[in-house]
């Protein structure tokens, strides 16, 4: 612990410490900072932080060579309902064990609280960008997400597909039912989709019980079949309680047949699609307004 003696000048290692974890940009960030500080500041031979699978998500050891006999600790970092992170340090022996023990355990209640910190910006964050009810991005996320892939579309020419869903006799659940139940049948359509979608796909709750999910590189043409599945499959789930979807599928090519390719264009001709789709008979996907609408049978 030689390194505690502070330099004229210079903040004490303790204070570069707290000041270190308050910098830090986010969470993993912030435990790698912390391990290389235990060995720059305070000269112990290792510091690494494992998760409850044992897991390693930061670690730093010393350069220097035979510290001799070494003592190992270990420090909880986080509450019992949280992901538990535990800090291992390695230091040598010495007569002050007792007193840097001590300090390490303030240390590391700096460390939670810039973890905690952190664990509250993330959460807000997600609720800025998710749903509550069904765990999808919500409408302002994935709005932005299609502002930017249209952009890009119109700089290099591009395609792009939306699919606009719509639950057929959601109603009819909410008022039988009650809420519970339609949350519920909520949950399992976007259950379904997330099963059914690409990963660099995106879908969102729309409002309501629309669900609206963004295609980049994608045809209308190529998204049907897909659309078909996974309207077949949510038809035969019994957490669907009877409703099924209808779809509108748009892409890029019908918003330019118009003369302007924009979000607010895109989305318009999936909307009449699926709307289509609904007077057609429901549990119908439209892909094209002047094909025939595809029925799950």
């Amino acid at each position: 612990m030689g390194t505690q003696v502070s330099v004229p000048g210079q903040r004490p290692p303790v204070v570069q410490f707290a000041l270190h974890v308050l910098e830090a940009r986010d969470r993993q960030a912030l435990l790698q900072r912390c391990v290389e500080d235990f060995v720059a500041l305070f000269a112990v031979a290792s510091a690494q932080v494992v998760d409850d699978d044992g897991e390693t998500l930061a670690q730093c050891a010393t350069d220097a060579g035979d510290l001799g006999p070494l003592v190992h600790w270990r420090f909880r970092l986080s509450r019992r309902d949280d992901e538990r992170l535990e800090m291992r340090i390695a230091l040598a022996q010495t007569e002050d064990l007792f007193i840097i023990r001590q300090q390490f355990i303030d240390l590391m209640a700096v460390v939670r609280g810039g973890l905690n910190h952190h664990r509250v910006v993330e959460q807000r964050e997600r609720e800025a960008h998710q749903d509550e009810l069904t765990g999808l991005e919500n409408r302002r996320s994935i709005a932005r997400c299609l502002q930017e892939e249209v952009e890009r579309c119109s700089a290099d020419g591009s395609s792009l597909c939306v699919m606009l869903v719509d639950l057929d006799g959601f109603k009819e659940v909410n008022d039988e039912h009650g809420h519970l139940a339609g949350d519920g049948v909520l949950r399992a359509a976007a259950e379904v989709m997330r099963q059914h979608l690409r990963a660099r796909d995106r879908v969102a709750r729309w409002g309501g019980d629309e669900f609206l999910a963004v295609f980049p590189g994608l045809e209308a043409d190529q998204v049907l079949p897909l659309a078909d599945r996974l309207r077949a499959a949510f038809a035969e789930d019994s957490r669907a309680q009877g409703t099924t979807m209808s779809i509108g599928i748009a892409d890029t090519a019908m918003a330019r047949a118009t003369g302007s390719l924009t979000l607010e264009t895109l989305v318009a001709r999936a909307d009449e699609l699926l709307y289509q789709s609904k007077r057609g008979g429901r549990n119908r996907v439209a892909s094209r307004m002047s094909s025939s609408l595809r029925d799950v049978g």
